[in-house]
């Protein structure tokens, strides 16, 4: 199982559980896990050295490779275990200014994913949009639309995974949340190493920033209290998708925000005034 190259990566959207998971799994003795190691200078490109002009036409590919090159030598520091990282979709998006740069459209996830990351397994988390627009909301500076934008295109990448990368395995926060030890079990399968009780500890890892520690799972982030109503409508084809609402609420979703929807409640309301009326009359 030791291996001096990146063993697997956690890839999630931002608040969406990537940091829960990179703690539990870290805390296994025969596992190592970096909090998003060498996003921000290799795949958003602030710290690689070289002048974007220099490298307009292959950004993707360069930062790609020089993220992979970096992750390596990360591993080969810990011979003795498996070694990961943990990323966002958003660092992963900063490839996409191979597209802003140049003409044309270069497909990212598959100069990430394929070209330079084929071997590796990739552990997808995904969270409901509603609650996980709401955390970003409430960590970050994001405006609504901006923070619902970037969930779905984490949505995106998890598409192509599950489509293009046999090595995927995808995670549900929820189901992290509500029966962690039958999750990670399952992931030290995949990880070829045996389920440790103490990874359930992992929740107060020191790798990660204090405000996310905590001595328990808590199953409060799956109340949707607080989250977003004018997200909905951002959201809801992703979510009828995903399987995290009905196909009954998401049509009564489209009608509650269609721009015909006043017009149709106008119609109803008529059509009940003159009921009652001819009734009485």
């Amino acid at each position: 199982m030791a291996d001096s190259r990146l063993r697997f990566l956690i890839v999630g959207a931002g608040r969406g559980g990537t940091s829960l998971l990179m703690g539990l799994l870290d805390a296994h003795s025969r596992l190592e896990v970096g909090l998003e190691r060498h996003t921000v200078e290799c795949l958003m490109g602030h710290g690689l050295g070289v002048p974007a002009a220099e490298i307009r036409k292959d950004l993707a590919q360069v930062r790609s490779a020089q993220f992979r090159a970096a992750c390596d030598n990360d591993a080969a520091q810990h011979p003795a275990v498996a070694w990961g990282n943990k990323i966002t979709t958003e660092q992963i998006y900063g490839l996409e200014d191979q597209n802003f740069a140049n003409p044309g459209q270069v497909d990212v996830l598959k100069v990430l994913f394929e070209g330079c990351l084929s071997d590796v397994i990739v552990i997808f988390i995904l969270r409901d949009g509603r609650t996980c627009v709401r955390s970003k909301l409430a960590r970050t500076t994001q405006e609504l639309t901006h923070a619902c934008a970037r969930w779905r295109y984490s949505v995106q990448v998890m598409d192509y995974l599950e489509r293009h990368h046999p090595h995927t395995v995808t995670v549900r926060y929820e189901e992290l949340v509500r029966n962690p030890q039958t999750v990670l079990r399952n992931l030290c399968d995949v990880l070829e190493v045996e389920f440790e009780p103490n990874m359930l500890a992992g929740v107060a890892n020191e790798k990660l920033p204090g405000e996310y520690r905590s001595d328990r799972i808590s199953k409060a982030s799956l109340s949707f209290v607080g989250s977003p109503v004018l997200a909905f409508p951002l959201l809801m084809d992703e979510l009828r998708r995903l399987g995290y609402i009905s196909p009954a609420r998401f049509w009564i979703g489209r009608f509650t925000y269609s721009r015909w929807s006043p017009l149709l409640f106008l119609v109803i309301g008529a059509i009940a005034v003159m009921s009652v009326q001819s009734f009485l009359g």
